[in-house]
């Protein structure tokens, strides 16, 4: 059986964090991504978590998936405030979302 290596919380947000913006993201997308993705691992959802990393960084890197800046408002006016996300990656369009709701 292998060894398991742990890793703090906070030490690997951080390693997100600088994958992301090292692919291209901004630091607030980076942060966004960073936050989501170990939301998910610290709460045993690790489908969800950072072993959806590398594809986000493949996605970025081939110019399928982008940040937040191309997000949106559809329709200005009341609730709900539809949004056309372009290809900004999940958790940063996610979390843009809630920030323009």
């Amino acid at each position: 059986m292998a060894a398991m290596t742990r890793i703090h919380a906070t030490d690997l947000t951080e390693l997100v964090r600088r994958c992301c913006e090292g692919v291209g993201l901004s630091e607030g997308d980076s942060e966004a991504v960073a936050a989501v993705l170990l939301y998910a691992n610290v709460r045993g959802q690790d489908a969800h978590g950072i072993a959806r990393l590398p594809n986000y960084m493949k996605r970025v890197s081939n110019g399928l998936a982008t940040g937040s800046e191309q997000i949106r408002v559809i329709v200005e006016a009341g609730p709900p405030r539809p949004l056309h996300a372009g290809r900004a990656i999940g958790p940063a369009a996610a979390t843009k979302g809630t920030e323009l709701a």
